[in-house]
């Protein structure tokens, strides 16, 4: 049985986000990778200092989002 009669919509609406949430964090993952600390450039060094800020910060929200997402029961 599930949680959310009536609400089928923004339990797909919910699955999309995180699944989207999901695929952009992969993105941030590999650009921070490919802009490592050890990249010789200044510029480098600042882009995976922000990538790295950035993809922690964006971790959080997209626990949130998971949390949400998981609320919903089949």
């Amino acid at each position: 049985m599930t949680n959310y009669q009536g609400h089928e919509q923004l339990r797909d609406d919910m699955a999309a986000l995180s699944n989207a949430m999901s695929d952009l964090r992969l993105h941030i993952r590999a650009l921070e990778v490919k802009y490592h600390d050890g990249c010789p450039a200044l510029v480098d060094a600042l882009a995976a200092d922000f990538l790295r800020n950035l993809n922690a910060e964006y971790l959080t929200v997209y626990l949130r989002v998971l949390a949400f997402s998981d609320c919903f029961h089949d």
